[in-house]
């Protein structure tokens, strides 16, 4: 059989998450619904696994799509316990939080205060999780796994800003306008769609 080969750009993905420190937390941000659940599904998987795998805390979020969190969800607790991960403690779910970029910009600067509670209505600081979880400092990565223009405004509001790390997993339509990113450095790797 055919051994299928990373590419350049997942290769990169890869690196930048095994390079991560692991007392900080990983933003998932899932902007993506059945429409796209084709390719974007599988992106969420992989990278779900990874962060199973190697034992990174990670937060679910969504911003631009209510039904993210929750089809994200379903897949983390498909994969958890294979790996012997547990909600609350290894991962955590933000939900979906309205008000668009003006939202992420405050996002970057109080968490906490933004995000209030998870989707099983628990407090923030009562989730494992989030244990000294409150701004931008306290993320490793951003990973925007989507079908839509997202990544525009996690490079203007916090990876320019702050110089906040991203993946970026897009359907593959989007691909070709994430390579620029990618060879500017502005995100840290690329795990394509179809094409």
């Amino acid at each position: 059989p055919t051994r299928m080969k990373p590419s350049p750009a997942v290769r990169c993905m890869y690196q930048a998450i095994e390079g991560l420190p692991r007392d900080k937390l990983i933003i998932l941000s899932v902007s993506w619904d059945v429409g796209t659940r084709g390719e974007n599904g599988p992106h969420t998987a992989a990278f779900m696994h990874h962060l199973f795998k190697s034992g990174r805390r990670f937060a679910i979020f969504g911003w631009a799509y209510p039904t993210g969190p929750t089809l994200a969800q379903q897949i983390a607790q498909s994969l958890a316990p294979r790996y012997g991960r547990r909600y609350g403690t290894d991962w955590v779910n933000w939900g979906f939080k309205a008000g668009g970029t003006p939202m992420l910009q405050a996002l970057a600067k109080d968490i906490p205060g933004i995000i209030v509670e998870d989707i099983r209505h628990t407090p923030i600081a009562r989730v494992p999780a989030m244990a000294g979880i409150k701004d931008y400092h306290d993320i490793a990565m951003v990973i925007d796994i989507t079908g839509t223009s997202s990544l525009d405004a996690w490079v203007a509001f916090w990876q320019g800003p702050y110089g906040v790390p991203l993946g970026y997993g897009c359907t593959g339509v989007m691909g070709p306008e994430a390579f620029p990113y990618l060879d500017a450095g502005q995100i840290k790797g690329v795990l394509n769609g179809l094409v």
